[in-house]
């Protein structure tokens, strides 16, 4: 029921086999896709349909190095003439080297949207991830006095504007900001790796889809209320 069906590279990444599952509608195909993923290293698997990322499917993502492509998505963002197919997305996630690996801090279940997920901005560069009961961490580098608009910045940004906004495309530092921008964008949909993309455009503002506050452990934010930050988990780069 799984087997390799072709290769894929993005850039000048190393090739990743691409690995078609194709249960056969018995009761036991879930432990079937189960063990023979065991077998899969650094690949990107096809599966039916988003309902076969369960959270045992999802360990394997972490544990070998795995993008999955719901098909009947990537073939429905297809049809409704999306941009945002999800084998590109899973192209474009798979780390080029093992050093620069990062691990998701939520794991999406079927049925989950970027407007389901939270995105606080707490002290230290740290951002809390929560969802439908999940709660992770991730810190990201410190943006500096001369570099403002790095990851951080344009998150804190986000937090308080509620849009992203690059500089003109005349502006010397329109490349450099566009990049971080597109940098941090690529970052989330590791995070939270979600089929949708968590910003939309609209004219020249970037609208995020995900709900974005400044944790309430931040200088001069009211206090949170009790119980609401839940249990946490850190991840940073392994």
């Amino acid at each position: 029921m799984t087997r390799q069906i072709g290769i894929a590279q993005h850039g000048r990444n190393p090739t990743r086999p691409v690995i078609l599952h194709l249960p056969g509608g018995q009761l036991g195909d879930h432990g079937r896709l189960l063990r023979d993923l065991r077998n899969r290293n650094e690949s990107i698997i096809l599966l039916p349909s988003s309902r076969w990322l369960t959270p045992e499917v999802q360990a394997f993502r972490r544990s070998h190095n795995l993008s999955f492509v719901p098909v009947a998505e990537h073939f429905e963002a297809a049809a409704q003439g999306r941009q945002d197919f999800p084998l590109e997305a899973a192209l474009e996630l798979v780390a080029g080297k093992p050093g620069k690996r990062i691990v998701p801090a939520l794991h999406p279940q079927p049925g989950w949207r970027w407007d389901m997920v939270r995105i606080e901005v707490a002290p230290g560069g740290t951002l809390l991830f929560s969802c439908d009961g999940q709660h992770g961490k991730y810190r990201l580098p410190k943006t500096t006095a001369k570099k403002p608009k790095q990851a951080l910045g344009i998150m804190m940004t986000l937090a308080v504007k509620r849009e992203w906004r690059n500089p003109p495309s005349d502006a010397p530092d329109h490349e450099g900001v566009r990049k971080n921008f597109q940098r941090l964008e690529n970052l989330l949909r590791v995070l939270v790796p979600l089929h949708d993309k968590p910003f939309r455009r609209e004219g020249g503002k970037f609208i995020p889809s995900f709900h974005i506050a400044l944790n309430a452990d931040l200088p001069g934010q009211n206090r949170m209320p009790p119980g609401h930050a839940g249990n946490t988990r850190q991840y940073r780069h392994s």
